[in-house]
């Protein structure tokens, strides 16, 4: 008999999912990541913007941090270079859907500081969960 797998269960014999942070300013864009990364199994946390997501992930840090750049009280370059600086093993998603200066400037600043991937909202799941992959250990 095949079994039917419940939402974010894991078979047996799969390798585990991570453990994320997501600091977004926007809701919307928040809970669309969470659906996509539970969907696909991972452990999902969420801060509304860097300085939050920062003290949740010393409170628990998680494997992967993924991270929008223009936030309130924090910015997502922020953050990076905090979390660099104060956990260099910690892997981060920097995503932006741009702003004044444009989406390829601000992906390459997060590449510069310490990301390890960035990506241009609005992405397709298969997108995210790429990125995602990609850094998973």
């Amino acid at each position: 008999t095949r079994r039917i797998r419940v939402h974010g269960e894991r078979a047996q014999g799969d390798r585990p999912m991570a453990r994320i942070l997501v600091f977004d300013d926007d809701k919307e864009m928040r809970d669309a990541v969470r659906a996509i990364l539970e969907e696909a199994g991972h452990e999902v946390e969420e801060a509304p913007d860097g300085q939050r997501g920062l003290d949740l992930y010393r409170e628990a840090p998680s494997e992967i941090v993924i991270t929008d750049i223009r936030m309130p009280e924090k910015t997502g370059n922020e953050a990076i270079l905090e979390l660099r600086a104060q956990f260099p093993h910690v892997k981060i998603i920097a995503m932006s859907g741009g702003g004044t200066v444009g989406v390829d400037l601000y992906m390459q600043v997060a590449r510069k500081l310490g990301a390890d991937v960035a990506i241009t909202k609005p992405f397709a799941p298969d997108e995210l969960l790429s990125a995602v992959r990609s850094l998973a250990s």
